[in-house]
């Protein structure tokens, strides 16, 4: 009998999935390992499309970056973006860091950037005027301007941009690491939250507005194209680090009131626990354990991972 909650309708990896009358890999895809263990793959690819655009827009403001990707993914928008990655004006300022310091070799970007908008697009050659002409509304319609903006059609181009993309996370990872030195216990706090459409907006103000309250620092960054974003806050000391994990829960309990997930993407594990209670309450987790049993009356695999140990 698979759980009967309701899953929410968008990118998510909280939990078993769980539809009625579902294909039983279903199941197992997502499952963090606890329902058994897959030994063979049968895998198709699709055919690459012939031409891939990456580009990078630097626009003013946070909000006119939202704007932005709202406007692109729009029905009506004639560009179908293949992924729509965000940067904040954090993560903008460390990248200013980094270039100054010679960290990274890129090029420059305007001075009044206060976030980054990275877009794959693929097209076919009978699309590729359209295309331009659109982007160059788009980005006029937001204050900036396509000559300000990185692009690229080759490999070098798009490594380039995700090395960008790559810095800011191992930049919060060395500042981690270095803290850890003077306070061991301190680790950083990465949310994996999404939320429908129509609330991405709702959600990043409430993100900003209750990191600035308790004075956290932090930096936003991700998968803005599914409103996905990791919030990455990084604790300076103990005190931060416990204030961050109460901030964390009562982030899952905000996405969950907005019809969204936990966990849009690295799933529950061990830690995330408590926020899957929050997502299915306890008559899910027990609905979890009921299919767990089933397939793994010993409790074997993956112990501890989605749901506690004990009681399985």
């Amino acid at each position: 009998q698979v759980p009967s909650y309701k899953m929410p309708q968008i990118k998510n990896s909280a939990g078993l999935y769980a539809l009625p009358g579902m294909d039983l890999i279903d199941l197992f895809i997502g499952s963090e390992g606890i329902l058994g263990a897959i030994t063979e793959v049968e895998v198709y690819v699709t055919q690459k499309p012939p031409n891939l655009l990456s580009i990078m827009a630097f626009l003013p403001s946070e909000d006119a970056a939202i704007g932005f990707v709202e406007d692109i993914r729009a029905d009506a928008s004639p560009i179908k973006p293949d992924a729509i990655e965000y940067l904040d004006s954090n993560a903008v300022s460390m990248l200013r860091t980094l270039k100054n310091e010679g960290t990274i070799q890129i090029p420059s970007f305007p001075n009044n950037t206060q976030a980054i908008i990275y877009l794959e697009i693929a097209y076919s050659d009978e699309e590729e005027e359209q295309m331009y002409n659109a982007l160059d509304d788009f980005f006029q319609q937001h204050g900036v301007s396509m000559e300000t903006a990185w692009g690229g059609m080759e490999s070098t181009d798009w490594q380039r941009m995700k090395d960008v993309r790559h810095a800011v996370p191992e930049k919060i990872n060395s500042i981690i690491t270095k803290r850890r030195r003077e306070h061991p216990e301190l680790h950083k706090l990465g949310t994996d939250m999404a939320v429908p459409d129509e609330y991405l907006r709702t959600m990043m103000e409430f993100y900003k507005r209750k990191l600035e309250e308790k004075n956290l620092e932090y930096v936003i960054f991700g998968h803005i194209g599914d409103n996905h974003l990791h919030v990455n806050i990084l604790p300076r000391d103990v005190k931060d680090l416990n204030t961050a994990l109460d901030l964390y829960l009562e982030f899952s309990k905000k996405a969950v009131e907005l019809g969204g997930t936990v966990s849009a993407e690295h799933g529950i594990g061990k830690l995330k626990i408590p926020f899957l209670r929050v997502m299915y309450g306890q008559e899910g987790i027990e609905q979890i354990k009921a299919v767990k049993r089933a397939l793994d009356p010993k409790g074997i695999l993956n112990a501890g991972v989605m749901i506690p140990e004990e009681n399985i």
